[in-house]
């Protein structure tokens, strides 16, 4: 299986591509690389989430030292609430194109 997947327009730099088969069966996980993946993937429909991560660093508590934790910077709805999917049919398929859109950002309300 191989395909791309783009943020904005513009190909993911980096990340992982989860195609989840019906209940019972594991996931296949693919990584992204500039925007393209490739491997092999179960037939059947599936279950597309995307991810890509962002080291965030936080403080546990104030005397603490910083704490490095991956965040998913991809939206809800192309990852853990994806609505993505895809029929991979046994054999050679097509590419799959997978353009994905940011959250609008939230605008600061007027005097704030």
């Amino acid at each position: 299986m191989t395909g791309t997947v783009t943020l904005d327009g513009k190909p993911l730099a980096d990340g992982e591509a989860f195609f989840i088969p019906a209940a019972g069966k594991s996931a296949d996980v693919l990584p992204i690389s500039a925007g393209s993946f490739t491997g092999d993937v179960s037939a059947g429909k599936q279950s597309v989430q995307i991810a890509s991560y962002k080291v965030m660093r936080k403080r546990v508590m104030p005397e603490s030292r910083e704490e490095g934790f991956k965040e998913n910077v991809i939206p809800a709805k192309y990852s853990y609430e994806s609505t993505l999917t895809a029929d991979i049919q046994p054999g050679t398929n097509p590419p799959l194109s997978f353009e994905l859109t940011s959250e609008p950002k939230k605008s600061a309300k007027p005097g704030r």
